[in-house]
């Protein structure tokens, strides 16, 4: 499928944009080596091309196993004319897997360079082998020291070539997931005589035009010498994280570490990722959490743990950090104002500080120990030099995104960054941070009570955010995270990934469209107003800008929540019959789709009713059915909707005095009947075969014209669910005690 992400260039300009300007591309005189290798005994390059290549015959293997020979007649022409010590060396092993750290799709690229100096850790097959490498006749090297990817065929079909695009694309991801070390690779695909250069970091993917090997073997000549003769560093691999063993429970050699360096500081992962699915999409922040201790001087450890994030952010990003300290100091100015007018101070800036994380330390990474150089996607050469990648659709290989290293995750974050047309490209830069707080995710929340107190504390740093001017764009089910309870202090929810926010009176229509889709704000997903007065007259209303705003962040809190009674229940799904099981199925499809656009289901929910949502569910619930009441928090996120919109505009947007804080304290109210003292209900973490995205017409505000009558009573029907359990009807609250209509109860029966 075509991607916004995937462009193309001229072989030149895919040089300029992809490999560093290194002393073996300013020093070395192709034409100089090119003259070398044609004098070479026996002949290399011809007039007519590469003689190996030309006289080959065979089938693939064989025919493209004669690029290992190129590869070495350039190595040694460098080293003959200039003396450099290669870094690299070409191989043809075009039926060898490789030994991965983490499970995925088993590639067996046509060729791949490897390092000459690898000092990376080897761990027994037991550790690290996929279960696809158990066989001995299929032997094995570290997918860590495959430096760049190269894919073959014999002929130039349109099969053939889409055949390689999809295998290359898939073992780079492999590569790029497996490796936390790595920042790039690079790589090329022929098709008989057609050759291919291929670049793939974690902004973009540049592959450049076609060009005919044996006419043009300067072109070939400059990548050989390039992944040969660079610097580790220039060939994709992140100088400050470097890979050791360390010893678990006083056995030696047993757990691969990963060791950080940030700011002058140096870090040591402790065990599996606490997040890492995000590095699994290649064009992607690539987001990997880890639990650390610090190294201290002298090679001692810390004897506190902290949390470290790894990502990928757009060049212009602030490190959240700096937006964590801009908030608190917001809300400090606020607290004084306050107090200075005669008012009682709230202390919000000290609330706050229990619902954001603690920073450590925080930095861009640069891209050598000794550099101040920062670490930045590759710059795409300019339009009309790079052009939209088009190919039609190939039948996508099998890719395993499972760890074994157990990610805890398991929805993987859509890291979309989606672009209306008029947006340019977004160079990514790589920053990593260090928090006090190891916390789990709500993906990991083992009981209601947690969720609901974990969700109406981040409801409360929304509030606080708004308070401070800020909307945060990327709330999710990831970054809503809990501390658990201790002894001496009860748990509370902390909200993070603040690299996203920013001050609302900045925000604009042009700003990307991020976050995962699946907890996005239905308006944000059509990026219109549903709510707007006048909807009879709306086709000659002047059209309004979308902005994103204070409430779309708590609509996902929301979303959160329907995830959570789709996916955690206080029930398996044992024994329940298959056609339950279908229908819950088919609701997480309704409403969690991760199309980008939203649908139709999603829409209805917000803006019509949750009563479909319920009635589906509360045969899986039971007894527990009261704990869908929770989803009526739409109903006060709707009324707040309908008030905001029917206020006046100033300049394209509502002034933040239209958002108040009404809307925030119902929401907590709500929650709070969901969590009495004495009730504890454990969920299960479960998943439904093939819930994945469907296809859906994107929304429009023709919409609201579609409210009739039945749906009016629908609604008006949805306030409360439509089943609630009769054991705890009291410990749910007083006004969900006797909401059982007639027909509610035969539906029940039925």
């Amino acid at each position: 499928m075509d991607s916004p992400h995937v462009l193309t260039c001229s072989p030149d300009k895919w040089f300029d944009s992809c490999t560093p300007q290194i002393w073996g591309q300013d020093a070395v005189s192709i034409d100089k080596l090119a003259a070398e290798l044609r004098k070479q005994k026996p002949k290399v390059l011809s007039n007519d091309g590469w003689v190996c290549l030309l006289n080959a015959q065979g089938d693939e293997d064989t025919m493209f196993s004669n690029i290992s020979s190129i590869a070495l007649a350039v190595r040694s022409a460098v080293e003959k004319l200039y003396s450099i010590k290669p870094t690299a060396v070409m191989q043809t092993l075009p039926r060898q897997g490789t030994l991965s750290e983490v499970q995925g799709y088993r590639y067996l690229p046509g060729a791949r360079a490897t390092l000459l100096d690898f000092d990376r850790p080897v761990p027994p097959p037991s550790v690290r082998r996929s279960p696809f490498l158990d066989k001995s006749s299929v032997p094995s090297e570290n997918t860590s020291e495959t430096v760049w990817l190269a894919e073959f065929k014999l002929k130039s079909t349109d099969w053939d070539r889409e055949d390689n695009e999809a295998q290359i694309m898939s073992a780079a991801t492999d590569v790029m997931y497996n490796d936390p070390c790595r920042r790039f690779m690079t790589g090329f695909t022929i098709e008989k005589d057609q050759m291919r250069l291929w670049y793939f970091c974690r902004g973009h993917i540049l592959v450049s035009d076609f060009f005919n090997l044996h006419e043009e073997p300067n072109l070939i000549i400059r990548f050989l010498v390039y992944v040969q003769f660079a610097h580790t560093s220039d060939l994709g691999y992140d100088p400050t994280v470097s890979c050791r063993w360390v010893n678990v429970e006083g056995k030696p050699d047993q757990q691969i570490a990963y060791e950080y360096r940030i700011e002058g500081r140096n870090f040591l992962t402790k065990g599996n990722p606490l997040s890492e699915s995000a590095a699994f999409e290649l064009v992607s922040r690539a987001t990997r959490v880890w639990e650390v201790i610090e190294i201290l001087p002298g090679g001692s450890f810390s004897a506190e743990s902290y949390v470290l994030r790894d990502a990928w952010l757009y060049e212009d990003a602030q490190l959240e950090g700096k937006i964590h300290a801009d908030i608190l100091k917001e809300l400090a100015n606020l607290d004084n104002d306050m107090r200075n007018a005669g008012g009682e101070p709230t202390h919000h800036e000290s609330e706050a500080q229990r619902h954001l994380l603690t920073f450590i330390c925080e930095g861009w990474v640069t891209t050598t120990d000794d550099s101040e150089e920062h670490d930045i996607t590759a710059a795409l050469p300019g339009l009309p030099t790079a052009t939209p990648f088009t190919r039609p659709k190939v039948a996508a290989k099998s890719l395993t995104p499972g760890s074994q290293r157990g990610s805890r995750h398991d929805l993987r974050r859509v890291d979309t960054q989606s672009k209306p047309p008029s947006l340019k490209h977004h160079r990514l830069k790589h920053a990593r941070t260090v928090s006090r707080e190891t916390c789990e995710s709500v993906y990991e929340i083992k009981d209601f009570r947690s969720l609901v107190s974990c969700l109406s504390d981040i409801v409360k740093a929304l509030n606080l955010m708004r308070l401070a001017g800020y909307v945060h764009r990327d709330v999710s089910a990831g970054n809503c995270l809990w501390l658990p309870p201790t002894d001496t202090e009860p748990g509370r929810g902390i909200l993070s990934d603040l690299e996203f926010s920013k001050p609302y009176a900045q925000m604009s229509g042009h700003d990307p469209r991020t976050g995962t889709p699946a907890f996005m704000a239905m308006e944000y997903q059509a990026r219109q107003y549903f709510f707007l007065p006048n909807p009879d007259n709306i086709f000659s209303a002047k059209p309004v800008e979308f902005i994103f705003n204070f409430y779309h962040d708590l609509e996902s809190v929301f979303w959160i929540f329907v995830y959570f009674i789709h996916f955690r229940p206080p029930i398996t799904l044992q024994d329940k019959p298959e056609e339950l099981v279908e229908t819950v199925r088919q609701s997480a499809i309704q409403y969690l789709s991760d199309n980008i656009q939203g649908n139709s289901s999603r829409y209805a929910l917000v803006a019509l009713g949750t009563y479909h949502l319920c009635s589906q569910l509360a045969p899986l619930y039971g007894d527990e059915s009261w704990l869908l009441s929770g989803v009526q928090v739409v109903h006060t996120l709707r009324s707040a909707y309908r008030v905001l919109e029917n206020m006046p505009m100033s300049d394209g947007r509502w002034n933040e005095d239209c958002f108040t804080s009404q809307p925030y304290s119902d929401i907590m109210k709500r929650l709070s009947k969901l969590m009495p003292e004495h009730v504890d209900v454990p969920v299960m973490n479960i998943r439904y075969m093939g819930t994945k995205p469907q296809e859906d017409e994107e929304l429009g505000k023709d919409r609201i014209e579609q409210a009739t009558e039945d749906d009016e009573m629908a609604q008006d029907q949805a306030e409360e669910p439509p089943v609630l359990g009769t054991k705890r009807k009291a410990e749910a609250g007083e006004d969900q005690a006797e909401r059982l209509t007639a027909d509610e109860k035969r539906n029940r029966e039925n």
